[in-house]
């Protein structure tokens, strides 16, 4: 009932159970089904102007012509065809009010993807959804390709000329990302933190969740804790883009993930004390004074860290049930 329960995973998730329910009820006019996809495709061939966008359209399922016109169609297919070196990037509008789609198109290699979203987050890009897609494709003739389709969608949140600044520091950095060069020491971590950003805000609501403040002090069920080797939060967080270094300063940290209680992804540094609190929750133990003695923090200091996480949505239930005062 809440304007906000409906977020972009929830719908995507309905979208695909009801694709998967109208394939399960066809079954017995599978024939007809086929008949129909083979039919859109012929169009779609005939309206290029290129048989070769043929190799393209039928290499890819079912569910990527779901919710997508045949001008959207069009534009990729278009797109794909201009890759004569690993990968493509190309943007187009998108069905989803104030976001586009940023469409990569490249050769799959094992870490494709762990790369390809290194690239977007170290650009500032927040991604609201994100389809990928495998296609066998005769690039060459009588060799066959195995191409990466990704289509992200994007919160539009930019100027045209930062726009066409940010999608050229993409480009550069994918060439170096997926060339021959050396990767930088803090790529893979910089994927962790990406692909643990993703997981939490795209995560199954929990029934535990519902009653926000009610109930026994407990974390939020989207709460996540990963250690990093970098200070990804501060690089990617406290830096404009047109100051940011090459690389983040190297300083281990704790990085909290969880959703708001507006349901919005969030990530931030943890300090030590913080950690305790969290624990504290966790293990079920009252915020008073012997916990106060044990960490050598005064007890309004402890009792405040809780309020707070209480008001992020880290910490949900009934706040003054966790404090032993």
């Amino acid at each position: 009932t809440s304007p906000t329960a409906m977020t972009v995973w929830k719908a995507k998730m309905l979208e695909a159970l009801f694709v998967r329910a109208r394939e399960v009820l066809v079954q017995g006019e599978q024939g007809k089904v086929e008949s129909l996809r083979h039919a859109r495709i012929d169009a779609l061939v005939s309206r290029s102007g290129d048989p070769a966008t043929r190799g393209y359209f039928e290499g890819m399922p079912d569910r990527y012509f779901q919710g997508r016109s045949d001008p959207m169609l069009l534009e990729h297919a278009r797109l794909a065809r201009t890759r004569t070196d690993r990968f493509v990037v190309g943007t187009f509008a998108s069905t989803q009010p104030d976001a586009f789609e940023l469409v990569f198109v490249g050769i799959d290699e094992p870490g494709l993807l762990s790369k390809v979203s290194a690239a977007i987050t170290a650009g500032g890009m927040e991604v609201l959804n994100a389809e990928l897609y495998l296609c066998q494709r005769e690039v060459v003739p009588g060799k066959a390709t195995t191409e990466a389709i990704d289509v992200f969608v994007i919160r539009k949140r930019y100027e045209e000329k930062e726009l066409d600044r940010t999608l050229r520091k993409l480009r550069s950095d994918l060439s170096s990302l997926l060339g021959d060069r050396q990767l930088p020491e803090f790529a893979a971590e910089l994927a962790d933190f990406e692909w643990w950003e993703w997981q939490t805000f795209t995560a199954k609501d929990d029934e535990a969740d519902r009653d926000l403040d009610g109930g026994a002090l407990r974390l939020h069920s989207s709460v996540e804790l990963r250690p990093y080797q970098y200070d990804f939060v501060g690089w990617l967080d406290d830096c404009d883009e047109d100051v940011r270094p090459m690389e983040p300063e190297r300083e281990a940290t704790m990085v909290l993930f969880w959703r708001s209680r507006s349901l919005a992804a969030r990530r931030d540094r943890v300090s030590p004390v913080e950690l305790q609190v969290i624990k504290a929750v966790f293990e079920g133990v009252p915020i008073d004074e012997a916990l106060a003695r044990q960490i050598g923090v005064p007890l309004p200091e402890l009792a405040e860290l809780l309020l707070d996480h209480h008001r992020a949505g880290i910490v949900i239930g009934s706040a003054g049930g966790g404090l032993g005062l």
